[in-house]
């Protein structure tokens, strides 16, 4: 049973397929896709630092 979302006359069923989609779904996806890459590789590199730091640290003290 397809109900429209709030009764309005102009609602759209949660099921229908829309007929002229946005065309800018595909790049908008990328577009998170490449960010969310980003804030990974960022993340990891910022690590990566850190581990190479506590490394250095802990050399210093070892040699004192």
């Amino acid at each position: 049973m397809n109900l429209p979302l709030h009764h309005h006359s102009d609602a759209v069923h949660a099921f229908q397929k829309l007929e002229n989609p946005p065309q800018g779904w595909p790049l908008s996806r990328l577009v998170d896709v490449m960010r969310y890459c980003c804030i990974v590789v960022g993340s990891l590199l910022t690590q990566a630092a850190l581990r190479q730091r506590i490394h250095q640290q802990r050399q210093r003290q070892h040699h004192q």
